[in-house]
């Protein structure tokens, strides 16, 4: 299987939702120039942090996603100075009062 190629409605309702609580933040989509090739969902480069989008069934086993995948991109964004935060589709869908700040 191959990436969607684009985002889903899930990553962009949660992109809007940081927008709104950092109003005149600059706020980068689909960032691959802090962990290239990877890429960061969303990147917010004056506070270091980024955050990932997991769709349940792009990022499982099944769509070629290996056991290690999040954990090495974890690593690798924190090796390059970005703390990354990871919403799973399923916690953003039906517990998104939870995931919201």
């Amino acid at each position: 299987p191959t990436c969607a190629g684009s985002n889903s409605a899930g990553e962009r309702e949660l992109a809007e939702y940081v927008q709104s609580l950092l109003p005149g933040v600059e706020i980068h989509r689909a960032d691959r120039t802090v962990i290239t090739p990877k890429e960061i969902d969303i990147f917010i480069p004056n506070m270091g942090i980024g955050i990932e989008y997991n769709g349940l069934y792009w990022h499982s086993e099944k769509c070629g996603k290996d056991r290690s995948y999040h954990v090495q991109k974890l690593h690798a964004a924190r090796a390059a100075g970005v703390r990354l935060l990871t919403v799973w589709e399923d916690d953003w869908r039906d517990r998104r009062r939870l995931s919201k700040v």
